[in-house]
């Protein structure tokens, strides 16, 4: 079985940051609000949901007003609806930034000691994750706990 960990706090203050506004290409972060936006780890130019994805309030009203368009596939039965979003929401015109920073990831798909333990690093890259990291997939329970209390200080 495995986990998905969030940094709240991570994700509250990116949504609310500069950098966030630079990569959806307007101009201040208050303008974030106005336009729909869908950010989480990418891969090929689409969200995948492993490590997560979030839609602000604007996105979400696209997505409700737009999921029965035909662009939207209403009718297609599949496990990857983190590509059947992303390809909606793209198609009726959200912003889908870049949320990685040189190379690093917010929202990982894997759990940071794939990247040295295992063969994968060879087809991610070493780069795992940036100090604001929102969230880590395919983390196993030991995994969990050990970074938790890197993050909060807990012994």
């Amino acid at each position: 079985m495995t986990f998905l960990l969030q940094v709240v706090e991570n994700l509250r203050s990116y949504l609310m940051s500069d950098e966030l506004a630079n990569a959806a290409g307007v101009s201040t972060h208050t303008a974030l609000e106005t336009i729909p936006l869908v950010i989480g780890s990418r891969f090929r130019r689409r969200i995948i949901g492993t490590g997560g994805y979030v839609m602000n309030r604007a996105g979400l009203s696209l997505f409700i007003s737009s999921i029965n368009k035909t662009n939207c596939s209403p009718n297609t039965v599949s496990s990857m609806e983190d590509g059947l979003i992303s390809d909606c929401m793209k198609s009726n015109g959200a912003k889908i930034p870049i949320t990685e920073r040189d190379g690093k990831q917010r929202f990982s798909r894997f759990s940071p000691t794939i990247f040295y333990t295992q063969k994968i690093a060879r087809f991610v890259g070493t780069k795992c994750c940036i100090e604001e990291l929102i969230s880590l997939h395919y983390m196993r329970p030991w995994e969990m706990e050990w970074f938790y209390c890197m993050l909060y200080g807990v012994q």
